[in-house]
């Protein structure tokens, strides 16, 4: 008996041909800083395009071999995420949201509006993006169209109020999730348009949060 309950799930998966269970939400209970080697070898930014379950589309950043990163309001109710390439898609295994991206206050959404995927790595390489802090000046928001194409936004630095910041630059729908890049840096994540909507400004979440969690 035990070793058909070990079998049996298995051979359900085989006759019917579906997919593996939901990816998992990993519960966060404060920070946790990542540590970083500093021989590791630096990965260019470049963005990806992920797509829920439900057919939302979003763009992202792979951090390392097994991380995307993209906006919490992307993913934070998707039944599967997948990043889409220039293959098959790939399924993420499990969803991890900012800590405060529940309970933040509307106006202050974009300051949590961070998530972090977690994808298989068949060839590891430990190739990582460098993460820095946002300084006054211009910046880059890179958004990846079609299977490879790249399009890059030049945008003016408006302000910070602590995790949150907006840029002076026209953005569309789809394009959250997208990186922002700074000297060659990942410096935050888009969250959508500021401002109720304005067209010419964007609010993004600063990248040094992704490694608080």
């Amino acid at each position: 008996m035990v070793l058909l309950r070990h079998i049996l799930p298995l051979l359900l998966v085989a006759l019917c041909g579906c997919t593996v269970l939901p990816p998992r939400r990993l519960a966060v209970t404060g920070p946790g800083p990542v540590s970083r080697s500093a021989s590791a070898p630096e990965r260019p930014v470049q963005p990806e395009v992920i797509e829920t379950a439900q057919g939302r589309r979003c763009q992202a950043v792979r951090l390392d071999d097994r991380t995307i990163a993209t906006a919490a309001h992307c993913v934070a109710d998707a039944l599967r995420v997948d990043l889409l390439g220039d293959g098959a898609p790939v399924q993420a295994r499990d969803i991890l949201l900012h800590p405060a991206h529940d309970i933040a206050p509307l106006d202050r959404a974009a300051a949590s509006d961070l998530a972090k995927l977690t994808l298989p790595a068949p060839v590891p390489t430990g190739a990582r993006v460098r993460i820095a802090a946002l300084a006054p000046g211009e910046v880059t928001i890179l958004v990846r169209t079609g299977s490879s194409g790249t399009t890059a936004v030049a945008c003016g630095f408006l302000g910070r109020s602590g995790p949150m910041a907006e840029l002076s630059c026209p953005v569309a729908l789809g394009w959250s999730g997208a990186p922002v890049v700074q000297n060659g840096a990942l410096v935050g994540i888009l969250s959508g348009r500021g401002r109720a909507g304005t067209l010419e400004i964007a609010q993004i979440a600063v990248a040094t949060g992704l490694e608080s969690f």
